[in-house]
Parts: C-alpha cells; structure tokens; sequence
C-alpha cells in the first residue's frame, strides 16, 4: 500500500521489461524551489539598484575593474584611491552571486529539457565561482590597500582572464535556459528572448568591449519575467494529489501568467 502523503506527486518512468524508475516530486519540493527563485530574483534586482547607487556616490568605482579593458595604472586606481568603496561594491557583488544562482536554481524547474537544464545549473555555478573568486583578489587588494599595503604586484591579466571565464559562463547559462524553456505563453516567449539577448550582447562585448554595460538590459527584463512567474506560482492555490492516481498530470502554476 502506498505510503505516499497528500500532495505528493509520483512518476513512473521506465521501458518494458526493466524496472521503473520511481521518483517523488511533493509540492513542498516545487514550492520551496519557487521561493528561491522568488528570493533570487528580488536580491538580483535589489543589488543591481545598490549597484546604481553606488555608481553615483561613488563615480570613481567600477562594479570591478575587469568589466572594461584598462591600462594597469587605471586598473589599480580605485584601489588605491578608494579601497573602502571597492570593498563596499565587493561585498554586494557577493550578494549578487547568491542572488543570480539562486534565480536560475528555481528557473531551472521552469524548463522542460532536463539535460539543458542541468547545463544551464552547472553554467551559472561555474560563473557563480569565477565571480566569487574574481571579488576575492579585489576585496582582498583593497582591504591591503586600506591598511597602506602597495598592491603594484596585482595579477591583472589572470584577473581578465577570470572575468572573460566568467562570461563565457554566464553566457553558456542563458542560452541553455533559452532553449530548455518552454514557449507556450507570452511570458515564456519572452524569457526566451531575453536570455537569448543576453547571449548576442555578451557575444558582440567580445568584440566590441564598450558595449559591455548594456548586458544589464537583457538580463533585468529576464529577472523580471522570472520574478512574476515565481510570484504567480507560489500565489496559486494548492493542489493535491491522490497517493492512488500516480499518473496524474503536474499542473503549471504559472501557465496562465501573461497568456
């Protein structure tokens, strides 16, 4: 007799002749993945607006150096000049790697192509390391600069060289959600476009690295669109399933969102 609880759902996958595979799926699992993807979204866009603000009150401070190729000397600058403010860019950037991997987390439960999916978790984590480890050496250079250390030994090259990683990264991500989403709603349909924007510009700011700050763009419009998905599914009412129907179809929460 089955032991499953309310809400769970079951699947059964296998072929003839084999024995099937049995995997649980509770509503619970869905939920909590929805939340953190929610929670993502609003943390990726909150840093992006501290990200604004300190562009203003700090205008001598890049988000970090490597987004834009510079002579060394202009590289070390800000840490040299203003340490504290760098490791302040630093520390939200950090939040801002939380933010975005914990965005494609629950994105990733959006898709229905398992293997890009899971390309598109391990992208995004790849570039979640490289970025926390790009933040690394810079917090790490500012806090010494701060302390009146000199930094004129600052491995500028290995740090573009983690940047450029990073995007590479960060590109693959996208791409791979843009096509492992499904495009049934509007609102589907422009996830699509926006993660598949996000790829041309990062590609065009190889060759064309000016036009690197318009990555921004693309990538706002997609956290938006994830955010209301995520909003929308958790605000759905919650359904269960009988322990005795294990075929009975998963409902999507967010299917009506924009349709």
């Amino acid at each position: 007799m089955s032991t499953a609880e309310p809400g769970t759902r079951i699947r059964v996958d296998g072929r003839p002749g084999t024995r099937p595979d049995v995997r649980v799926d509770t509503e619970a699992d869905t939920r909590a993945h929805d939340r953190a993807g929610l929670v993502g979204a609003a943390l990726t866009l909150g840093c992006a607006l501290a990200f604004q603000v300190l562009s203003l009150t700090h205008p001598g401070v890049h988000l970090q150096p490597t987004d834009l190729p510079l002579p060394t000397a202009e590289f070390l600058l800000p840490l040299t000049r203003e340490p504290h403010a760098v490791m302040l860019w630093t520390a939200f950037d950090f939040l801002f790697v939380l933010g975005y991997i914990a965005l494609f987390v629950g994105a990733v439960r959006l898709t229905r192509a398992p293997v890009l999916g899971g390309v598109a978790l391990g992208a995004i984590l790849t570039a979640g390391g490289l970025d926390a480890v790009e933040n690394a050496l810079l917090v790490t250079y500012a806090a010494q600069s701060a302390l009146g250390a000199p930094i004129d030994g600052a491995p500028v090259t290995a740090l573009y060289v983690v940047a450029a990683l990073k995007t590479a990264a960060a590109t693959t991500a996208a791409g791979s959600l843009a096509l492992a989403l499904p495009t049934t709603t509007r609102a589907q349909r422009a996830m699509v476009a926006a993660a598949a924007a996000f790829v041309l510009v990062n590609a065009a700011g190889t060759a064309f690295p000016a036009l690197g700050p318009v990555e921004t763009l693309p990538i706002a419009v997609l956290t938006l669109l994830l955010l209301a998905a995520f909003r929308s599914r958790l605000r759905a009412p919650r359904t269960a399933v009988a322990p005795s129907s294990p075929t009975a179809p998963t409902p999507d929460l967010g299917k009506d969102l924009l349709t």
